[in-house]
């Protein structure tokens, strides 16, 4: 069970470097004429131990609906041109989905301009963010890649 936040009402705004300053997607996919895309192979055991060691991915809150307005910022993110991919070719998983990223983080931006420290680590590390990005990848990138196969 992880607690419902709200925005914090003190501490420093933050000014820091963005998220779409520091991963983007020619750092971490360079896709070559062999296919590699300069991802990693997934292996089920390396991850499992991850998880079983602590290291995995930790969700730490939800979101509370009334002071974060989650459902209208993923619809913000949804109408982005970097959700509407449908028909393109997607040479790999990495370029949509960091795109996706990327436009969360704007309309996060747009919406709560006077966001602490802490609501930023709160936003990236809540369910609503994990279950949004999962539902992404899960069903409209794989769909789309799987009707190309």
């Amino acid at each position: 069970m992880v607690p419902v936040v709200g925005r914090t009402q003190w501490g420093k705004v933050y000014r820091g470097p963005q998220l779409s300053d520091v991963l983007k997607c020619s750092d971490i996919a360079n896709e070559t004429d062999d296919g590699y895309d300069g991802i990693p192979e997934f292996d089920i055991d390396v991850d499992m131990d991850r998880e079983y060691d602590g290291i995995g991915l930790k969700v730490v809150c939800s979101l509370d609906e009334d002071e974060w307005s989650w459902k209208d910022l993923a619809l913000d993110a949804k109408r982005s041109l970097a959700y509407q991919f449908e028909g393109d070719r997607i040479k790999s998983l990495v370029y949509p989905l960091i795109g996706m990223v990327h436009s969360l983080e704007a309309c996060f931006d747009l919406r709560h301009k006077e966001a602490t420290t802490v609501d930023v680590a709160n936003f990236w590390e809540s369910w609503e963010v994990l279950a949004f990005l999962a539902e992404l990848c899960g069903t409209r990138l794989a769909k789309d890649t799987l009707t190309r196969a």
